[in-house]
């Protein structure tokens, strides 16, 4: 349990002696940068509501140092250009400590880099391969692009059988282009039958012509890099009876199976947290069902994602001490070793910017249709170090 209730002493001062932004007697306000409007405004707020709910936990038993959090938030939009944006308000304001980002598919980067060379300090969900070794501010939960590319391949490898051929299907944009790049590679070093490869679109409608290449090439085992798309094509590939055995990363989330009853039956893969049930998810709903705003009264699994980051935060903010400034806050961040949370892999900053590469087995369903734990989380799976850490990736992976 934190210590939460060490008596505060009136407001920070940072290393000029000037008040330490977003921090008072009373409060600690941080930024909470997101697509908080828009089309992803209800699976953001939605899976917000575990943060706050942590947040709101610690609050009502003293908050940090005797200090109250208060969230600011900030909208990226989702886009490159509103990611800038709203980082350069949220440094104009000049009245948060420090910045967090639970979410993003390309804003969060944009954010992440403005924030970085503005010195804001900021917790971001997934570093990426590009600014890994520029980043100094920044520091990331949860594996990059390449980085689960690298896991996913040692994962089907400790999974697939001898000579099985495999194919692989990933979106051929941004980050899941990124993975299935770097998941060739690390397959072909270890040895895995990569007999067929589909690049597919965002949007496409139909993945028939993918579906039999793959078939035709004898594939039976399909990794899937993906996000949604995998939900159209494991409906067209029972349309034409073609059954392989599917597993791979990015799609494990818990709205893919809750949407479609029976679809993903049997589907293995890597989750980014840990799967329910457990003893972390009973902690979880009980402090959603006391602390959440009711807002969103139905939780599950993908919510605990944030209600993780949160706790990484609260630790920070504890470990930068009675009196925090951005300085100390970012020490904080550099000195985090092992912090457990029981939803994400153990966090460590000590060696770098990326908190965990840990990945979660899981497998699908229990009767309430989440995945299921199906092994212990990893990032090797029996196969020796990541290739990032035998030698410099082309993606700039420390």
């Amino acid at each position: 349990m934190l210590a939460l209730t060490l008596t505060a002493c009136g407001g920070s001062l940072d290393s000029s002696g000037d008040a330490a932004p977003g921090v008072t007697d009373k409060t600690i306000t941080i930024g909470a940068v997101q697509a908080w409007g828009g089309d992803f405004s209800d699976p953001v707020n939605k899976s917000y509501e575990g943060m706050q709910a942590w947040i709101n936990f610690v609050n009502a038993h003293g908050g940090i140092h005797g200090r109250k959090i208060v969230v600011k938030k900030y909208d990226h939009k989702e886009t490159a250009e509103g990611g800038v944006a709203a980082c350069r308000q949220l440094v104009s304001d000049n009245d948060v400590l420090m910045s967090t980002e639970f979410q993003g598919q390309i804003a969060h980067v944009t954010t992440a880099n403005c924030l970085d060379n503005s010195s804001v300090p900021n917790i971001v969900w997934q570093g990426s391969d590009d600014y890994l070794n520029k980043w100094s501010h920044t520091f990331a939960l949860l594996p990059t692009p390449s980085q689960m590319g690298v896991t996913t391949a040692k994962y089907v490898r400790s999974r697939v059988s001898g000579d099985a051929p495999v194919g692989l299907v990933y979106v051929n944009q941004d980050a899941y282009k990124v993975a299935g790049d770097a998941f060739i590679d690390e397959a072909k070093d270890l040895g895995v039958n990569l007999v067929a490869t589909e690049p597919i679109s965002y949007t496409q409608s139909s993945y028939v012509p993918q579906l039999e290449r793959l078939r035709a090439a004898g594939v039976k085992h399909v990794v899937l890099l993906t996000l949604g798309q995998e939900t159209a094509m494991l409906t067209q590939a029972k349309k034409i009876g073609y059954a392989p055995k599917w597993t791979g990363s990015q799609f494990v989330f818990e709205y893919a199976p809750q949407a479609k009853p029976g679809l993903y039956e049997g589907v293995t893969g890597l989750k980014l947290t840990s799967a329910a049930p457990s003893k972390t998810y009973d902690d979880f709903k009980k402090i959603y069902e006391k602390y959440g705003s009711g807002k969103y009264p139905e939780y599950d699994p993908d919510t605990m994602l944030s209600y993780g980051f949160a706790k990484v935060l609260t630790k920070v903010l504890e470990d930068a001490g009675a009196n925090p400034t951005r300085a100390s806050v970012q020490k904080a961040m550099k000195s985090l070793s092992g912090f457990q949370t029981g939803v994400l892999g153990p966090i460590d900053w000590t060696n770098g910017v990326i908190g965990t590469k840990d990945l979660w087995p899981v497998k699908c369903c229990t009767p309430e249709r989440y995945w299921k734990a199906d092994g212990e989380p990893s990032a090797d799976f029996g196969s020796g170090a990541l290739k990032s850490e035998k030698k410099p990736d082309k993606g700039g992976d420390s």
